[in-house]
């Protein structure tokens, strides 16, 4: 007999209702009446009315081998499976913790487990959605879950999933406001062995909320079974979502350069913040060495003004480019600041369409196209985010404007021998542009009463101080100037030789999965291409198969800790005839 009831969860029936109305991919059904002459000894089979199928489901979000545990040895992990005899007699698993969401009902048998995966944590750098749900109320939309339902009609749903607000489980695409699991993680560190080195602190495949349901009328493939009356074309319904399939690359020399960009960017900023003290030494400094020069010499300063204004932020200037950065197609993202350089799986191995939708036992592997192309894209978008890093901080750099006016005399034994002019008002960049052309037109020194006949004994003297005056000047304007820009072409000489070692710890990443990496999506064991180890419950001369989905098989073919893991199975059968 059924197991005894012992609570009502009015909550979860909410949630866990069914049959599924509002999700276009568990759409409704349709009962047919159907009658015949003496079928096995019944004299009628009303689908949707017969009862006394022996009718069985389940459903299972994560099974296999990972990192060299069987997780058929994980109680928390086997899913939830349950089953009908003809006589109502329900058998379920587990048992305890198979949440009843009917347990006053006669017509449908409905099991469900929530995915408590915390007995997972001895696996070093595995990480999947936990939810810890003790009691069916605490069911909630968002949540991950395991479910199975048979009625005696002949009716098997499983499912795997999250729990939406529509009435029952739903695939990825189905939820409508509700919001999916968090993204699990499995770490491959141990698996890569010398791939992961000083460049490459940590590699996992980041794995987003996958989803599975599997839903056979077996009343219907049976009677076309006996008699040859087709099936609805949804008597058998399998469908499937992956949100998102990422590898992730933990990076210490993308990092690496953060720490360089941010020494320069703070260099930078103080050498802007200080270039108008700087340039104001540096001219008076050169104007008051004329009289140290030679004794007779005085300079009289009429007026001497400089400002450095629009000076910019210049960590602002960069802080978006070192957080996230991503190319056009959103393959390859870079958050150079923690290191990380996710690359989009689902987007390049199968383009726009990324995982979805994809026929029974679609395969994919990292073939020697694709090597190329995850190598071009780190290496492109590297050295993108290298070169913009470099442009916003040399415009952060033109933009700060300069304003120098000087107006100077030089006289000797109380004659006039020069006049000093320095007019200068433009941006840093238009300053730095042309080796200096700009400052060079701006600083003058004309020399005055050289035919003096007072000044002829010390005249020579005097010009060997003067001649080189406007040079000078220009000198020290230029040499501060050139100066900001030597810090931000330094950078760039550090980021370029960081260049090709972030992309080669990349690419020798990929080199080393290449050969041991197999990814299956959609997989149906019934149907041609399945991967090996798959299997399937045939059908009968009175029972359908085992209709079976598993949303994703990782496969990753290392001898000492293999992965093999299948993400978001659900089954419905077999139905057996009363």
């Amino acid at each position: 007999m059924r197991r005894t009831r012992t609570w009502l969860a009015a909550g979860a029936i909410a949630i866990l209702a069914v049959p599924f109305m509002t999700s276009s991919s568990l759409a409704s059904w349709t009962d047919q009446e159907w009658a015949h002459t003496e079928p096995l000894g019944t004299t009628s089979l009303d689908c949707g009315t017969t009862t006394g199928f022996t009718t069985q489901a389940a459903g299972r979000q994560v099974s296999g081998t990972l990192l060299g545990t069987d997780l058929d040895t994980l109680a928390a992990v086997r899913g939830v499976n349950n089953k009908i005899d003809a006589a109502l007699n329900e058998t379920y698993a587990p048992t305890p913790g198979a949440h009843d969401l009917d347990p006053t009902s006669t017509t449908t048998f409905t099991r469900a487990t929530s995915l408590n995966v915390g007995v997972l944590s001895p696996l070093v750098g595995v990480f999947l959605p936990t939810v810890d749900v003790p009691t069916p109320p605490s069911l909630a939309v968002g949540t991950l879950a395991q479910y199975s339902q048979v009625r005696p009609t002949g009716i098997a749903t499983g499912a795997t999933g999250a729990v939406t607000n529509q009435s029952g489980i739903a695939t990825i695409g189905d939820y409508g406001a509700s919001t999916p699991p968090s993204n699990g993680s499995i770490s491959l560190k141990s698996v890569l062995g010398s791939a992961i080195g000083s460049n490459m602190a940590d590699v996992s495949l980041d794995i987003g909320a996958v989803s599975a349901l599997s839903r056979v009328d077996g009343c219907d493939v049976l009677r076309q079974a006996t008699w040859d009356i087709p099936a609805a074309p949804n008597a058998v319904t399998r469908d499937y979502d992956i949100a998102n399939l990422d590898l992730t690359l933990t990076s210490p020399a993308l990092a690496g350069l953060v720490t360089q960009v941010d020494t320069s960017v703070g260099q930078l900023q103080t050498k802007l913040n200080g270039l108008q003290k700087a340039l104001l030494d540096g001219i008076n400094g050169v104007l008051g060495g004329i009289s140290a020069d030679l004794a007779i010499l005085s300079v009289t300063t009429a007026g001497t003004n400089v400002s450095v204004t629009n000076i910019p932020n210049v960590a602002a200037s960069v802080s978006s480019l070192l957080n996230d950065f991503s190319d056009a197609d959103g393959i390859v993202t870079l958050s150079p600041r923690t290191g990380l350089i996710q690359v989009n799986l689902a987007k390049l191995l199968n383009g726009a369409g990324q995982l979805n939708n994809l026929s029974p036992n679609s395969q994919f592997l990292l073939t020697p196209a694709v090597l190329s192309d995850i190598g071009a894209r780190v290496t492109n978008l590297v050295s993108s985010w290298r070169a913009q890093v470099i442009s916003a901080l040399t415009a952060a750099a033109n933009s700060t404007h300069v304003s120098i006016s000087v107006a100077a005399s030089v006289k000797a034994l109380g004659i006039t021998v020069a006049n000093i002019s320095i007019a200068i008002n433009a941006d840093l960049g238009a300053l730095h542009a042309n080796n200096g052309a700009l400052i060079a037109a701006g600083v003058s020194v004309t020399l005055l009463n050289q035919n003096n006949a007072l000044l002829a004994a010390v005249i020579s003297s005097i010009l060997a101080v003067l001649t080189p005056l406007q040079a000078a000047l220009v000198s020290v304007i230029k040499s501060l100037v050139d100066d900001i820009y030597a810090t931000i072409t330094t950078l760039d000489t550090t980021l370029a030789v960081g260049v090709p070692v972030v992309a080669n710890a990349v690419a020798l990443v990929f080199s080393t999965l290449q050969p041991i990496f197999s990814l299956y999506v959609n997989v149906q064991p019934d149907e041609p291409g399945s991967p090996p180890a798959t299997s399937f419950i045939p059908a009968t001369s009175t029972s359908t198969a085992e209709y079976k989905v598993t949303a994703l098989r990782i496969g990753i073919l290392d001898g000492a800790r293999p992965i093999s893991v299948n993400l978001g199975t659900a089954s419905a059968g077999p139905v057996s005839l009363p």
